[in-house]
């Protein structure tokens, strides 16, 4: 029995530490792409990086791909819903 319960355990740390690592490049991504667009912009309003921070993976992906075209905050908008 503690032989299951050892190899449950095994598997939640698994996956948990495949999860954080997940979230913390994902963290990571956002940032960068919220620095690059202070850069550009000179200054992003913060319900525009709260709606960069509440992206999905999808969105930052469109986002990063585009940077290069987004001359105002408005344009990011186009990116994120």
């Amino acid at each position: 029995m503690c032989e299951i319960t050892r190899k449950w355990m095994g598997i939640g740390y698994d996956n948990g530490l495949v999860y954080g690592i997940a979230q913390g490049m994902g963290q990571g991504i956002t940032k960068t792409i919220i620095n690059q667009l202070t850069k550009n912009l000179g200054s992003i309003l913060e319900y525009i990086i709260n709606k960069i921070n509440d992206s999905n993976e999808e969105d930052l992906d469109q986002l990063l791909l585009n940077i290069s075209d987004i001359d105002k905050e408005e344009d990011i908008l186009k990116y994120i819903y």
